[in-house]
């Protein structure tokens, strides 16, 4: 993962790790359960923004790569996609 990839997976990680964290002030005033349950959904949406930005940068550097070996890596990224329509 580059430099580039990386600061910004961290970035957005961060502002998921913020929101959680006010999902966690909510439980503890005791707000109520469905405004708890919006919050959780919108931090899961965070969370599959995260991952449909790892598998297209995946996809990015794949099509980058010379031919030989794309095979290859075209599996790894497959498996990436697969892996994350599983988690739904």
């Amino acid at each position: 993962m580059n430099e580039r990839v990386q600061g910004e997976v961290l970035s957005r990680l961060a502002s998921t790790r913020g929101h959680l964290e006010g999902v966690c002030r909510m439980v503890r005033r005791g707000s109520a359960i469905r405004e708890i349950l919006d919050q959780i959904r919108a931090v899961r949406g965070s969370l599959a923004e995260v991952e449909t930005f790892l598998v297209r940068e995946a996809l990015y550097e794949y099509l980058r790569e010379p031919e030989p070996g794309r095979s290859e890596k075209l599996e790894r990224v497959w498996a990436l996609v697969s892996r994350k329509r599983s988690f739904r």
